[in-house]
């Protein structure tokens, strides 16, 4: 299943975001937990999944900034239960979310039944020396447990795409989906230099069951004119549901 990401509309409430989502069709979303307190109110959450008709199946944490909204993830994850999520591996100097991603986290995947993914990051280093992460690469985290692939992450690491599927095989759960251009990742699908309906075609090809996440930056999008931002979403679901044909 395709999700739309309230990560690629940061500057929009969620009532919007579930309203474009509505519009353009989608029957599942993905809510990052922000600084935005409307992704950390549980309830509220539910009002819009009963409103809009669409559920929430992805909860994820940001790349950045994640240790001090621990408290809100697992706020709202306690009445989430089964769901899906998706967090990143932490970085070398992140003690506090290190020792959550390590112990607390696990205790409360068993808790609430989650489902638990790791994200691919970039690969960046500290002073040009020490890598950011110790486990963002697909190998390490082939090793931690089940995957969530970012396209752009593994484009960045100068990784070859259609080599994921094959790799992680059955660890790989869920896919952010997008394109790059001109040096810029998160682009969408139809514009960009990645092999994406290639990748799209085998993994439906091989029976993918995993969901994806369309995840466009906010400048790519046209954010605040609302017509033609609907529209690249638009474009960029029908290029996936041209490509991505499950049997």
């Amino acid at each position: 299943m395709l999700l739309l990401g309230s990560q690629s509309f940061s500057r929009y409430g969620l009532e919007r975001f579930f309203t474009f989502a509505k519009t353009l069709g989608f029957q599942a979303v993905e809510i990052q937990i922000s600084s935005n307190f409307d992704t950390q109110n549980p309830k509220y959450l539910h009002e819009l999944e009963e409103r809009f008709g669409i559920k929430i199946a992805i909860i994820s944490l940001p790349a950045s900034g994640a240790d001090k909204l621990i408290a809100a993830f697992e706020r709202v994850i306690s009445e989430f239960p089964g769901v899906m999520v998706n967090v990143y591996s932490p970085e070398v100097f992140s003690t506090q979310y290190k020792n959550w991603i390590g112990k607390s986290l696990p205790q409360l995947s068993q808790r609430y039944r989650l489902r638990m993914n790791r994200v691919t990051a970039p690969f960046k280093t500290v002073l040009g020396i020490m890598p950011t992460r110790t486990e963002g690469s697909m190998h390490a985290l082939r090793e931690a447990g089940d995957v969530s692939v970012d396209l752009i992450a593994l484009w960045k690491s100068n990784e070859d795409i259609m080599r994921a599927p094959g790799f992680l095989r059955e660890k790989m759960k869920h896919i952010y989906i997008s394109n790059a251009q001109g040096g810029q990742g998160y682009v969408a699908l139809p514009h960009g230099v990645l092999p994406v309906e290639s990748f799209l075609t085998k993994l439906a090809r091989e029976s993918y069951r995993g969901d994806f996440t369309l995840k466009i930056a906010s400048q790519h999008m046209h954010e605040g004119h609302d017509e033609r931002m609907l529209e690249v979403i638009k474009e960029s679901k029908e290029f996936f549901e041209k490509y991505f044909r499950a049997e």
